[in-house]
């Protein structure tokens, strides 16, 4: 660390040409054009005009613009036929003649999306924004509504774009709930598998999925993974929204390919043999980047050991509990993986979001997470009652009674439905509609409770019978024709909680009769209580497109995700392990931040793409002053490209700085009092 911090401020010298590795985005220049700079003659050195000549004549090509009255010595020169722009300024930089050569950029006025969302992006650029916090998880729904934003407090997603908006060679594998992958803001990114013929029924490029044209449901093992939940359709929008459309939001990345891999279930969750299967999908699919926004508090050493086979950066979240994941670990966010980017949570004013989890350790850098307006599916409901007065009758209760007190009925002036009172050993309340055609349908009830464990309980039954038919409670519960599908017991503790029900499943098990749907209220002490305030079943089928706020690390992960699918449209050659070192490195230092993740940061969007630009070029220090400096091998340093104006000037000169990154310090040379440089080879930073 001492080292880390001596080194901070060194340099290094400009490039000299294109590695063999490097697989530029050729979107980023102009492809026959390159700007050359020939050196001014010295002594006897030939005169400047015949070694440009000599120069152009051996790769055959043109000057068509000398500005050497601008800036002597130059030239824009158009390349012939079949020679690249990396072969010739690998050729040009080669020269002892030339200063130096580079590709000519484009570049185009600083123009923001029209999308008509955008506005509310405070995470991609943050104008002081009032902040609305949505769906995020129980007891932070409103936390952080109305709080006004610090202006600039975001990740510079802006001055990204000015470079690239994404590229539709990036793929970013959403490993989550699904992916909505017909939304209108969504559809021109989904990735799509070329190599199979859709609905035919046959594994056409043999890879064990058949018909995966979008990806794969490792939940209901089948070829459409389809968001039933949200949250993956939320991430999804926020990593690749088609930008620039006049729709809706636009994601980090205006283009890319989202491959949508759902592991997750109706109710957001899932195994970690799916988590470890969609690794290896999304993987020998040619995934660049795998988003997580998920986790759990054990550990897998073969899910651990999937990720570490894997090529991809795997970009986990770092967990809504506010703990310290140093202290105790979240996982996938927490295996020590050299692909593996933990993300935590910032608000809008760059502070540390109240639920993020931690580690100074084991988290590397934060984003966005609170309050993310991004694209989700919505589903109307197929039944739904809010419980009333009137409502009320549409309930039927059956009691088998220790007392004759039992009293389910409306609470008058609460506008809930009493499930049970005081005395009452066991009562029954339901439906006698039975409800048909259960196929993708979830049941969701909203309650309060405060139930003795260990005695009392809530059960939420299923049954093809209608409940009158059955004489006795013990009839019920062991007859093969009734279910039971949810129990709840303890306590709420005063708080209005959702509870879910997969009703598919159970319709499934039960025959795919119509279902009959009850409460059952069993107690026997005198405190307890439960009520019912809404009871909604919702079927999932053809969703409408919608947008929400969501809140959580969840969100920020996928932030992060963009950026790193931004890195990669700059250069392709950069390995998982290589773009993580870059969003480390480019982060937006925050002194409050120091002893939460161990960048210290905040992604930086623009410094990170520049940062990944800059690698396409080979760079070699030169030991000017002809004195070393020890260095061993892993000592690190802050690396800085500096200008210099001639060869006749030994010392760099630092009037312009771009961040490069981290780098070996093997073969250091100290150059003068400020600088040390050395030998990079081309994508190795």
């Amino acid at each position: 660390m001492e080292i880390l911090l001596l080194l901070s401020t060194v340099a290094l010298v400009q490039g000299s040409g294109f590695s063999d590795e490097v697989v530029p985005d050729v979107s980023l220049y102009e492809p026959n054009t390159v700007i050359v700079r020939f050196a001014a003659p010295t002594g006897d050195g030939p005169a400047l005009c015949s070694a440009s000549v000599n120069a152009h004549s051996a790769l055959g090509a043109d000057v068509a613009d000398d500005l050497s009255d601008l800036v002597p010595g130059m030239q824009v020169v158009e390349l012939p036929e079949g020679v690249s722009v990396e072969e010739a300024v690998d050729y040009y930089s080669r020269l002892s003649s030339v200063e130096y050569a580079e590709p000519n950029y484009y570049v185009h006025a600083l123009k923001e999306p029209d999308d008509p969302y955008f506005e509310k992006l405070w995470g991609m650029k943050n104008t002081g924004q009032i902040l609305q916090d949505g769906q995020s998880f129980e007891g932070m729904l409103i936390y952080y509504n109305g709080q006004a934003g610090t202006p600039g407090a975001d990740m510079s997603i802006p001055g990204a774009w000015n470079i690239t908006t994404g590229s539709s060679n990036v793929t970013i594998a959403v490993v989550d709930t699904g992916v909505m992958y017909t939304h209108t803001d969504l559809a021109a990114n989904i990735w799509t598998n070329t190599r199979e013929i859709p609905d035919n029924g046959i594994d056409d490029d043999g890879n064990g999925y058949v018909d995966d044209v979008h990806g794969w449901d490792f939940v209901s093992e089948d070829n459409n993974p389809m968001d039933f939940n949200g949250h993956g359709t939320h991430c999804a929008g926020t990593i690749a929204g088609v930008g620039n459309d006049s729709v809706g939001v636009a994601g980090v990345m205006w283009t890319a390919k989202i491959m949508p891999v759902r592991v997750l279930d109706t109710q957001g969750y899932g195994t970690v043999y799916h988590s470890i299967a969609a690794i290896k999908y999304a993987t020998a699919m040619g995934a660049d980047v795998i988003s997580c926004s998920f986790g759990g508090g054990e550990g897998s050493e073969a899910y651990r050991d999937a990720i570490r086979a894997s090529s991809a950066l795997v970009v986990c979240a770092a967990g809504n509990d506010g703990t310290n994941n140093d202290a105790f670990p979240m996982y996938p966010a927490n295996y020590n993986s050299p692909n593996v980017l933990s993300v935590a949570a910032l608000d809008n004013q760059d502070k540390f979001a109240i639920f993020s989890n931690f580690g100074k350790i084991s988290v590397h850098v934060t984003a966005p997470g609170v309050g993310i307006l991004s694209t989700i599916p919505i589903w109307s409901a197929a039944y739904q009652d809010e419980i009333t007065e009137s409502s009320v009758n549409d309930w039927k209760t059956l009691s088998y009674l220790e007392s004759a007190n039992w009293s389910g009925d409306y609470m008058s002036g609460t506008e809930r439905y009493a499930l049970g009172v005081s005395g009452v050993n066991v009562s029954l309340t339901y439906s006698d509609t039975p409800f048909i055609d259960l196929e993708d349908t979830i049941l969701e009830f909203v309650t309060a409770y405060t139930l003795k464990e260990g005695t009392d309980r809530l059960q939420i039954l299923v049954s093809t019978t209608d409940f009158r038919n059955y004489p006795s409670y013990n009839d019920m519960i062991n007859n093969d024709s009734c279910y039971i599908a949810d129990v709840v017991t303890g306590s709420s503790h005063r708080e209005i909680v959702s509870r879910i029900v997969d009703l598919d499943r159970y319709g499934t098990m039960l025959g795919e009769d119509p279902l009959y749907i009850g409460y059952l209220y069993y107690s026997k002490s005198p405190d307890s209580f439960a009520w019912l305030d809404s009871f909604t079943i919702t079927r999932y089928t053809e969703p409408e497109e919608g947008y929400a706020y969501y809140s959580g690390t969840s969100m920020a992960t996928p932030m992060v995700s963009g950026v790193a699918g931004l890195i990669k449209s700059v250069n392709r050659s950069l390995t998982a392990e290589e773009t993580k070192q870059i969003l480390i490195d480019s982060v937006d230092k925050i002194p409050s931040l120091e002893e939460k993740v161990s960048s210290g940061g905040r992604v930086n969007a623009s410094r990170a793409v520049l940062m990944a630009r800059s690698t396409l070029q080979a760079r070699t220090t030169l030991d000017l002053n002809e004195n070393g400096i020890d260095a061993d091998i892993g000592d690190v340093a802050y690396v800085y490209h500096c200008a210099r104006n001639t060869l006749s000037e030994p010392d760099l000169r630092a009037d312009y700085v771009e961040p490069r990154g981290i780098v070996d310090l093997a073969d250091a040379r100290y150059i003068s009092d400020c600088y040390v440089g050395t030998t990079v080879p081309a994508g190795n930073l």
